[in-house]
């Protein structure tokens, strides 16, 4: 079995102002005043086509960044930081891969590992604050939203 999830993450208010530019975006709440944008087919699709970058992929870190998803991104990344992460796993093998940008530029990534720590990096790049007791991918939830989408 195949598992892939796109997100675009940063804080809610961007996310909120985001995803206003786009039908049938869902928005998922997250700890520390953070949000995501579940990237399924359909919003890939309408990102691809009204940024109208091409749809080259930006690295080959990732499956579908394409350079029309990095412009809204970049676009984007001007009031806080943006966040982009895909998670995929293929007969059992993980793969978390992230990019962060802020101004208009890659302040994080691009890049890929077989745990969630280039995850933990891209959130702290966009923000959110250290704690001792859990990293920022379990603070903030991820995994639970993750056991949710793959029901």
């Amino acid at each position: 079995m195949k598992l892939s999830i796109n997100w675009i993450i940063g804080h809610s208010a961007v996310i909120a102002e985001l995803s206003a530019k786009w039908i049938n975006v869902k928005i998922t709440e997250l700890a520390g005043d953070f949000s995501l944008i579940l990237l399924t087919e359909r919003v890939l699709d309408d990102m691809n086509e009204l940024a109208n970058e091409g749809e080259e992929l930006i690295s080959t870190e990732f499956e579908r960044l394409s350079k029309s998803i990095e412009a809204v991104l970049k676009e984007n990344s001007y009031v806080k930081p943006l966040g982009y992460i895909e998670l995929r796993n293929h007969n059992g093998l993980n793969l978390f891969s992230g990019i962060a940008y802020s101004q208009g530029e890659i302040i994080a990534g691009p890049s890929t590992s077989k745990s969630y720590e280039v995850v933990n990096r891209v959130l702290y790049k966009l923000g959110l604050e250290r704690r001792q007791d859990v990293d920022a991918f379990n603070h903030l939830g991820l995994d639970g939203v993750i056991n949710g989408m793959s029901k």
